[in-house]
């Protein structure tokens, strides 16, 4: 069965006066304003050859506008230069 659902994955790095990861509570806090599911991944970036704490955060959905938004506002209230967003299309999807 064919579906309009993607996978979005958003890339968060670190505090960048502090160089520490952001507390996850507060990287949640935020996600739940738009989705009720999603994962969050705790990974280490590296840009430039430096090394980062950072999350990955996936979410399947169709809202694509949501996504945007909670991006815009990850940037804002972390304070980041950018996030990366990459999207998926999801031919089939269960659950």
């Amino acid at each position: 069965m064919k579906t309009n659902l993607k996978l979005f994955k958003l890339y968060v790095g670190h505090d960048n006066k502090t160089r520490a990861r952001f507390k996850e509570d507060l990287i949640c806090n935020l996600c739940d304003r738009f989705f009720q599911g999603y994962t969050i991944l705790k990974t280490n970036g590296y840009y430039l050859g430096d090394a980062e704490a950072s999350y990955l955060i996936e979410i399947v959905t169709h809202e694509e506008n949501q996504v945007n938004k909670l991006k815009s506002l990850l940037i804002n209230k972390l304070q980041q230069e950018s996030i990366l967003k990459i999207s998926y299309s999801l031919d089939t999807a269960e659950h």
